[in-house]
């Protein structure tokens, strides 16, 4: 199994080189287009008719699994990749290989209803799938806007029940708050933060990623936007000149590995000349946070908003003490 780091790269690397680039949508609570047959339009421009709601489905990305089991569906989910993990039970059920390179002989044997994937499956990937008669939904989930829409979406085509509705609408109600009390706060002095992913390095998440919004919307201010890339590899000199009042370090969740990893990278900042001169070491300003919720654009993106808001609540933007 590669490793969180290496994960994480490949997933955003394969995210920043599809060349997409999108306007973020309008949202809207109104009343689904639901019932069936109906037909859905994808990411790629695709058209996908289902003349029912499918019985048999592949997921083939982490954040569609989470939320098909958030919209209560799971029970409809006949196979996932080796990459979807949570929640729990989702790592019992059958593989298919990974994201990018799906076992098609396994695709065939499990005879799905429908195939959900996102843009880190590859059209080739797609173009076999459809060229063997299976249906393929495509989806993006690089914004908040994008997670929130086209969790709508699997709602309609899973016709899922009032629950999970109910979720998807409590959803897009945060985001509107949130967003508001964003737009509000914008003169007001925040805290600067800045998010690193894994045990070395220093990737992070720029603007128009859907990381750097969970910050944004916690009330934090995303350093990496400076950097001008959605998802990109920073500096030294950048973290120094940026002086974050804040490091979030993003670890896996393999527990007490995790907590190891996590101590090491601070004791790292702690003892780089270059770097403990910065407000977020000087002031021990340090949360650290599960990789998956900030790397998996899926239902629990609204945990992390909720973990950041509450530090950096507890934190003063002028001295980062708690």
């Amino acid at each position: 199994m590669i490793s969180d780091l290496k994960s994480v790269i490949i997933v955003v690397i394969l995210i920043f080189s599809s060349g997409c680039r999108y306007t973020e949508p309008e949202l809207n609570l109104e009343e689904p287009h639901s019932g069936f047959p109906n037909t859905w339009i994808d990411s790629r421009g695709r058209s996908v008719p289902l003349d029912s709601a499918p019985n048999r489905i592949i997921s083939l990305a982490p954040s569609i699994t989470e939320t098909l089991f958030a919209l209560g569906v799971q029970e409809r989910i006949a196979a996932v990749t080796r990459y979807c993990r949570w929640p729990k039970e989702a790592a019992s059920l059958k593989h298919t290989g990974g994201i990018s390179d799906p076992s098609i002989e396994s695709l065939i044997s499990i005879d799905p209803d429908l195939i959900l994937c996102t843009l880190l499956t590859s059209n080739e990937i797609v173009r076999q799938m459809e060229n063997l008669g299976l249906t393929v939904m495509v989806l993006r989930q690089l914004t908040i806007g994008d997670i929130l829409r086209e969790s709508k979406i699997l709602a309609e085509m899973t016709d899922a029940n009032k629950a999970g509705r109910d979720l998807l609408e409590s959803n897009e109600n945060k985001y509107r708050l949130l967003h508001e009390r964003q737009l509000d706060s914008a003169k007001e002095q925040s805290v600067k933060a800045l998010l690193l992913y894994g045990p070395e390095g220093y990737y992070s998440c720029g603007k128009g990623s859907f990381a750097g919004e969970i910050i944004e919307l916690a009330g934090g201010v995303n350093l990496a936007e400076q950097s001008g890339a959605d998802w990109q590899q920073l500096s030294k000199e950048s973290l120094v000149a940026w002086n974050p009042d804040v490091l979030i370090l993003a670890f896996d969740d393999s527990g007490k590995s995790a907590t190891s990893k996590a101590e090491k990278r601070i004791e790292s900042f702690r003892n780089d000349p270059g770097l403990k001169g910065i407000t977020a070491v000087k002031e021990d300003q340090f949360l650290v946070m599960t990789n998956s919720i900030l790397s998996v654009p899926g239902p629990r993106i609204w945990k992390a908003v909720e973990m950041m808001a509450t530090w950096f609540q507890q934190t003063s933007p002028k001295s980062g003490i708690r």
